[in-house]
């Protein structure tokens, strides 16, 4: 069951969330049907760089220097600098999807709510150890609500935060408050941000 958990917790990490959320828009709105084809593996391919695997070098990068004692960061404290990092991410991807034109303005708007998500994020990682796992499911239920055409897809992504959480008890990487905490915390800040 443990293995289970972290292979979940793995394929439904934070930083692969805005690669979801592109990649939905792309499929399941009719967003993706105003770009040309090639346009929208582009745009795939430069989320995927910028908030996944950018992200994952800085903090493999943190990780040789000592800066960070895992790359799991469980330790609250230590998440700071990859959470900064990554809001700088977001932002650069922000600017780079509001100067292509041809671009829905939606894309950029939702790289610009995650750089604030990840800010606000930050300061509750202060004090607190909210789960980064279940805040980042949360927010994609929340664009799955409002801009998915299937009626389907936001239960399945309710039953994948079921999933996500469920591993995150099980591998005793935070407290049901945290879980729960995490999720709404994405949930109403991506609904109010959209709505």
């Amino acid at each position: 069951m443990t293995r289970i958990a972290s292979i979940v917790s793995v394929l439904l990490h934070p930083l692969l969330m805005p690669f979801y959320a592109v990649l939905v828009m792309l499929l399941a709105t009719p967003l993706g049907g105003l770009l040309p084809g090639k346009a929208s593996f582009i745009i795939l391919g430069t989320v995927f760089v910028l908030t996944c695997f950018m992200p994952f070098l800085f903090v493999a990068f943190l990780r040789i220097k000592g800066v960070v004692s895992s790359m799991k960061i469980r330790n609250r404290k230590e998440r700071t600098l990859p959470l900064l990092f990554g809001a700088f991410m977001y932002y650069i991807c922000y600017q780079l999807m509001a100067k292509v034109a041809s671009l829905p303005h939606l894309f950029s708007k939702m790289f610009f709510a995650l750089t604030v998500f990840l800010l606000i994020l930050i300061i509750i990682t202060r004090f607190w150890k909210i789960s980064l796992h279940m805040a980042a499911v949360g927010g994609m239920l929340a664009i799955v609500f409002v801009f998915s055409f299937y009626s389907w897809l936001p239960l399945f992504v309710i039953f994948l935060a079921g999933l996500l959480g469920t591993s995150r008890l099980w591998l005793q990487a935070h407290n049901s408050m945290q879980v729960y905490a995490g999720f709404c915390l994405g949930v109403s800040f991506f609904i109010g941000y959209f709505l």
